[in-house]
């Protein structure tokens, strides 16, 4: 990954219920998203899921006042970056040299 120029910002919650922190982490990183006038993203699609997160982030945006945006949610199969994504946030939540050997591609680590 590292080879590739991947770099990455990781969206951390300390929130005990996953849909609290999921919806916290959106929040943050749809902030950053419309600071940044990012246009796409991709999400890794889970059915039980998927549309809560559309609510939240249609949600998020309005508030926000950003219309720009573009968001789909695809499969690992459909979009091979989404496994960067999982194997970067397991070396983060694995700690010690796995964590070490992901750091240089983390720009930041942020609280939701």
């Amino acid at each position: 990954m590292r080879e590739c120029d991947l770099t990455t910002i990781m969206y951390v919650s300390a929130a005990k219920k996953h849909a609290t922190a999921r919806e916290a982490c959106l929040h943050t990183m749809l902030d950053d998203i419309a600071a940044q006038q990012i246009r796409q993203l991709t999400i890794e699609s889970d059915a039980s899921i998927d549309a809560a997160d559309r609510r939240i982030i249609a949600k998020r945006l309005r508030e926000l006042n950003y219309a720009d945006l573009r968001y789909q949610h695809r499969g690992k199969k459909e979009e091979p970056l989404l496994w960067a994504s999982d194997a970067i946030a397991w070396c983060y939540n694995r700690g010690g040299t796995w964590k070490q050997k992901i750091e240089p591609l983390l720009l930041d680590v942020r609280s939701c």
